[in-house]
């Protein structure tokens, strides 16, 4: 009997895979649901799991996880999108236009539908046919036919084959097989221990009827087992070490690199491999961070009011008369709050805001671990950060400015393609931009003011008319402060 095989698989769940040195915890959580993340401790230095979905309403989603390393660093947040599919509770299958005659099959569940079709083709002829699928699901209604073409061929019998390397028929290696057979998969282990660097292997069938088949051909690089290594610093290759080791083809580094002549702080680990014909392999890079090193949290923020475009900001003190630094925008004081209720503020430390848009904060060396940021200046709207940021002994950097859901509540504006900011005109720091805003904006365009004053929205450094409309926008579309 002549079969056609078919497959299906309509997943309910996500599959994630991670590996790191000294791991000791994970979070996860689904969208922007971050006060229900889940948590757990890994029990070794790999994490493979099954993240279970099956609590989400059917559409696309997006998952969002970290890795806790033993020195309570945690990484950055990694996320992918996926699809949480209708779950279907049948399917029905015809062959060609025979719709007729077409199989119902109820499914036995609902998470994860693996169906195997074995399709009796024995009453069709040599040529092309078609098989239609189509699914019902909860709601009863049927999903669109999916149509997949097939070719019924005429009986063959393959005897033997054979295969060579590369441009060496001469030396081909020739396999008659115990009994001939209608389709074969070439799944032989073949020795290559003599090759070395890139290859092409060729193969082809023979037919009892003495016709050989096309020839297939597939490239293929046989790894060199691997000698020695050696790894540096930073850019300091002249003190490099060099270890050698028996030959292999898989290496993993136990024990740990002696990182002792690296200096404290941030730096670059390069490393390289010697094959067994003395070449060197690339060069890989990993950086990482040494002890005590620069502990200062670094973010980049944009004030709408003051963005000019193309990245940058107004020189506002320098208009304001207050400065002479052109690179300088203002000031902006960053607190660090407790990640859970009641987020008690932990630190607060006054920072100089570049026109980059970029503010280091030298919080305690003392604070360790991971706080929710919050970012106040004096018109704009505080604006938190959309999750705990870890802050341990090396330099860590939030970017508020290339996704609105960097900020808790997607609370940025964007003043350009792809660039966000805060919003601008909390003159009174209520956390609101009402009409409360509007009064002393009026009132100080009134009084023709000038210089260093919270209602010069643009900050061009006068309080005129061109302060309003970014003012009166935001009014109109309700703006106020977010945070947990």
């Amino acid at each position: 009997m002549k079969k056609v095989i078919f497959s299906l698989l309509a997943c309910c769940s996500i599959s994630l895979s991670f590996a790191q040195n000294n791991l000791v915890e994970y979070q996860y959580w689904f969208d922007r649901n971050y006060a229900n993340a889940i948590s757990g401790v890994l029990s070794s230095n790999e994490f493979l799991a099954d993240l279970p979905s099956t609590s989400l309403q059917p559409g696309e989603h997006e998952v969002h996880f970290r890795f806790k390393q033993s020195d309570g660093q945690w990484s950055s947040v990694t996320s992918q999108k996926f699809l949480r599919p209708i779950e279907m509770i049948a399917y029905q299958y015809w062959l060609d236009n025979d719709y007729a005659d077409k199989n119902f099959v109820n499914f036995t569940t609902q998470d994860e539908l693996n169906a195997y079709l074995m399709v009796n083709a024995n009453s069709l002829t040599a040529g092309e046919h078609s098989f239609t699928f189509q699914a019902k699901q909860t709601n009863g209604t049927w999903s669109s036919p999916v149509r997949q073409k097939f070719i019924i061929s005429n009986k063959v019998n393959i005897d033997r084959y054979e295969f060579w390397f590369d441009n060496d028929y001469a030396n081909k290696t020739s396999v008659n097989l115990n009994a001939s057979v209608a389709y074969f998969n070439f799944d032989t282990l073949i020795d290559a221990a003599n090759l070395v660097g890139a290859h092409t292997i060729h193969y082809r069938t023979h037919q009892q009827e003495a016709e050989w088949s096309t020839v297939l051909s597939q490239k293929f690089v046989k790894q060199n087992k691997m000698l020695a290594y050696e790894y540096w610093f930073n850019d300091n290759y002249n003190t490099k070490i060099s270890n050698s080791m028996i030959a292999i083809s898989d290496f993993e580094l136990s024990p740990l690199l002696d990182v002792s002549s690296a200096p404290l702080g941030s730096n670059t680990l390069f490393i390289r491999f010697k094959d067994e014909v003395g070449s060197w392999s690339q060069v890989l890079s990993n950086g990482f961070c040494r002890n005590e090193g620069d502990s200062a949290i670094t973010i980049k923020v944009f004030l709408e009011g003051y963005y000019q475009g193309s990245g940058l900001m107004a020189s506002v003190m320098q208009n304001q008369g207050v400065g002479s630094d052109p690179l300088l925008c203002d000031s902006i004081d960053v607190e660090m709050h407790q990640s859970n209720s009641p987020y008690a503020i932990v630190e607060t430390q006054r920072a100089a805001l570049k026109t980059d848009g970029t503010a280091k904060c030298y919080f305690s060396p003392a604070i360790n671990g991971s706080y929710f940021l919050s970012v106040k200046h004096r018109n704009g709207i505080q604006t938190w950060s959309a999750i705990p940021i870890y802050k341990g002994n090396c330099p860590t950097f939030y970017d508020f400015t290339n996704t609105e859901t960097k900020a808790f509540g997607d609370n940025l504006v964007e003043v350009e393609n792809g660039v966000w900011a805060m919003y601008s005109g909390d003159i009174n720091q209520d956390e609101n931009i009402d009409l409360l805003d509007m009064s002393i904006l009026d009132t100080d365009m009134s009084n023709f003011l000038f210089g260093y004053f919270a209602s010069d929205i643009n900050g061009d450094g006068n309080v005129d008319l061109l302060d309003s409309p970014i003012t009166e926008a935001n009014l109109n579309s309700f703006v106020f402060s977010a945070h947990p």
